[in-house]
């Protein structure tokens, strides 16, 4: 099921996390899964010993080829020329083609994944759609839905099937990617901008409520980046393109590329005392 060890920290006396560290490794051991528990006092005092266990230990792991990665998304092109790279890092890396709206495929695609990985360790729900009308009250009761349905119940939806997991073996990240139109309206995209300033509430709900459980959940505020969902926008809307550039001290749009950090860094165990947050990545835009 699992081919790398977990690493189980034990070193703060009277943290919150010792209730589940303890119900980790009691999970673990139920599940005859192998772990490595480093039980090593003094807390940070100890950080280069710490390090250097972790090195010895786990040296004869490949990070990189016994992490895997599952693709879930409603373009079956656009999966598989994701997962070709994904694949040379790791050939069990996978794609499925999921419909965010429909709770049968929800259900199968994430039980295939317990399955197959026997974990589900962080969550990324990054599914969203868009309709323009040139005011509010000219956006269709049928986009409207659209919308609201695939940006952000669709959270709600698979986020209360993969939590219980996470709940169960005591740890998860989640990671819910908001936008600019979270915290800055828009006449010509009402329905986007509701959507993303929902996904912004609900991340901070998830979070207050599940902090006990040691799963972590924040958001991502993307600013203005290339993707196929705005690439039409600077031929459309040139004025607003030109008003978007002067306005990011960055003086460009970003690319993809450049919201990796934000994202290892919410999916890592450097963010454990991080939850409910929103972070921009916006070369400056919204400092303004």
């Amino acid at each position: 099921m699992y081919k790398y060890p977990i690493i189980v920290f034990e070193g703060i006396e009277g943290s919150g996390k010792s209730f589940h560290i303890k119900n980790l490794e009691k999970y673990l051991k139920k599940k005859k899964i192998k772990y490595i528990s480093l039980r090593e006092p003094g807390g940070s005092e100890n950080s280069e010993k710490i390090r250097n266990l972790i090195l010895k230990k786990s040296s004869n792991f490949n990070k990189l080829t016994d992490l895997f990665l599952y693709i879930a998304a409603r373009n079956e092109k656009k999966n598989s020329l994701a997962l070709e790279n994904l694949k040379k890092i790791n050939p069990n890396n996978d794609s499925t083609i999921l419909d965010v709206n429909d709770n049968n495929s929800i259900e199968k695609t994430v039980d295939y994944v317990k399955e197959k990985f026997g974990s589900i360790d962080i969550l990324v729900n990054n599914a969203g759609i868009n309709r323009r009308s040139d005011e509010p009250h000219l956006l269709s009761k049928t986009d409207w839905n659209d919308v609201v349905d695939t940006n952000l119940n669709s959270i709600h939806h698979i986020t209360s099937k993969v939590f219980p997991h996470m709940k169960e073996i005591g740890s998860g990240k989640i990671i819910n990617i908001g936008s600019m139109m979270s915290i800055f309206g828009t006449g010509y995209a009402s329905a986007y901008a509701a959507s993303k300033g929902g996904v912004v509430q609900y991340t901070k709900s998830c979070a207050v409520a599940w902090a006990k459980y040691n799963v972590q959940v924040n958001c991502i505020l993307p600013g203005w980046i290339v993707t196929d969902m705005t690439n039409d926008f600077k031929t459309k809307f040139p004025e607003r393109y030109e008003m978007i550039v002067e306005r990011t001290p960055a003086e460009r749009w970003g690319v993809p590329k450049d919201l990796a950090g934000t994202s290892v860094f919410l999916s890592s165990g450097l963010s454990d005392f991080v939850t409910g947050v929103s972070i921009a990545v916006d070369g400056g835009y919204s400092v303004w």
